[in-house]
């Protein structure tokens, strides 16, 4: 058996020239115009996947963010002020 198929239902292939549908999106992030900061971003990026850096220098491209920087800060002091008293006391 033969299913009926309503003619006025029937599916047809969409017409994506004048006054037809509209083309499905495409994917135009290639194309934006990126702000410089953005740009500059990339291309260190670049530069340094592409270049081999030596170790000495290659440690201060990661350095810390503020609230690890902060507390390294504040461990370190209280490291100085116990050396500084150390310090005195083996004077005396």
């Amino acid at each position: 058996m033969k299913k009926v198929v309503n003619p006025l239902l029937e599916k047809q292939p969409k017409q994506f020239g004048i006054g037809g549908a509209l083309p499905p999106k495409k994917d135009v992030h290639m194309f934006v115009r990126w702000p410089p900061v953005v740009q500059i971003q990339r291309k260190r990026r670049i530069l340094m996947q592409r270049l081999k850096v030596p170790p000495a220098l290659k440690q201060f491209t990661k350095t810390l963010d503020k609230n690890l920087g902060i507390s390294f800060v504040v461990c370190i002091a209280f490291f100085v002020i116990i050396c500084g008293l150390l310090c005195i006391i083996i004077r005396v």
